[in-house]
């Protein structure tokens, strides 16, 4: 069965606040792609019967099931894996758009666009899922799911500032031709239903001119670039190390997979857990403090001892106890009664060896229950 795309009709009440947000600051590249608005930029894609799935005949606003009918577009990770759209804070984000075509050749294509105050690099994953909908659904499909399955093909090119790849998309009993570009602030998705080779690769040829990505890999588009690439390289991979698991899920994650770290299981000089790197003496040890404080008490003790703190990701203060130029001995409150302490050393050679430790640091996850 192939989904389509329905629409509810409903009233709301629209409550227009102040814009506080603040003027983007575009990098040439991305004032020559975009233009002077997002929305008529993607709009302006070589397809037919641009539908706005937002508004119906009498200018009434609707809820669509877009979501459920393209589950993998928008889901942009970060490295270390928050959803860059769906975060409870957007200051990082300018404008996010998307619009969909009912082209008379293709069917249901779609395109988003996103601009972004600064570059970061943003992944996808090799599987995505979204959730049902009861105003589409009923509330006896209220735990049906939407999947898509992406897979890589050979045209994927990365370099520290600009991505350009394309994908096979399975999702909803249906194939998809799909691109992802990135450029400084720009982040791009694309996707329409697979007819056939040479068809399609004209087609990604005609959005990369019309829509001035000026893309060398896509100008030069073979058949061959469209077969899958069995070694990835594009997906989002998990940077974090679970560790203190209880029934199979992880207390504590840290971020070393992205690291020279590895575990030793020697040498952890009384420590539950131990890191260290090869080519430098740099270690990170763990282990856990019985205390008598609870959280609320643990935080008041060490902010009122002075002690400078990072604030985590997820909002965890992290106290740095002790802190020199080649070592750190850092606290947090863990669970269970508990203190978690980390003590790293570093190398004097090892030149990134602080900057890596205190981002470490930054991105301590702790499951609190």
């Amino acid at each position: 069965m192939k989904y389509g795309v329905f629409l509810i009709v409903i009233s709301i009440w629209l409550y227009t606040g102040c814009d506080t947000k603040k003027d983007l600051q575009p990098t040439p590249a991305v004032a020559r792609i975009v233009g002077d608005d997002l929305k008529t930029w993607l709009e302006s894609a070589p397809f037919e019967n641009l539908w706005d799935p937002t508004k119906n005949g009498d200018g009434n606003y609707v809820i669509t099931n877009v979501d459920q009918v393209f589950p993998f577009i928008g889901k942009y990770k970060n490295t270390t894996g928050s959803y860059k759209l769906t975060s409870p804070s957007h200051d990082f984000l300018y404008d996010k758009k998307t619009v969909v075509f009912k082209d008379p050749t293709y069917g249901e294509s779609v395109f988003h666009g996103a601009l972004f105050y600064d570059y970061e690099p943003l992944f996808l994953r090799s599987s995505m899922s979204e959730g049902s909908n009861i105003a589409f659904d009923g509330m006896n499909n209220l735990n049906q799911r939407y999947y898509a399955s992406l897979q890589e093909t050979k045209s994927a090119v990365i370099t520290p500032s600009e991505k350009a790849i394309l994908y096979w998309i399975n999702s909803n009993n249906t194939l998809y031709l799909s691109g992802f570009y990135q450029k400084d602030q720009l982040a791009l998705q694309f996707a329409f239903p697979f007819k056939d080779t040479v068809t399609s690769i004209q087609k990604i040829q005609e959005i990369n001119k019309t829509m001035r990505l000026d893309i060398s890999s896509w100008n030069s588009l073979t058949p061959s670039d469209l077969a899958i690439n069995e070694e990835p390289i594009s997906f989002w991979r998990d940077p974090f190390v679970g560790l203190y698991h209880e029934k199979f899920l992880p207390n504590l994650q840290l971020k070393l997979k992205d690291t020279d770290y590895t575990e030793i299981k020697k040498d952890k000089d009384g420590y539950d857990y131990a890191f260290a790197k090869a080519k430098f003496t740099s270690t990170i040890r763990i282990k856990t403090i019985p205390t008598a404080l609870n959280n609320l008490d643990f935080t008041a003790t060490m902010d009122d001892a002075g002690y400078e703190v990072i604030h985590t990701e997820y909002d965890d203060p992290v106290y740095l106890i002790n802190d020199k130029k080649n070592s750190i001995t850092a606290q947090t409150y863990f669970k269970n009664d508990q203190i978690l302490e980390i003590h790293a050393t570093i190398d004097v050679n090892d030149s990134n060896g602080r900057k890596e430790l205190i981002e470490i640091l930054e991105f301590i996850k702790i499951k609190k229950y």
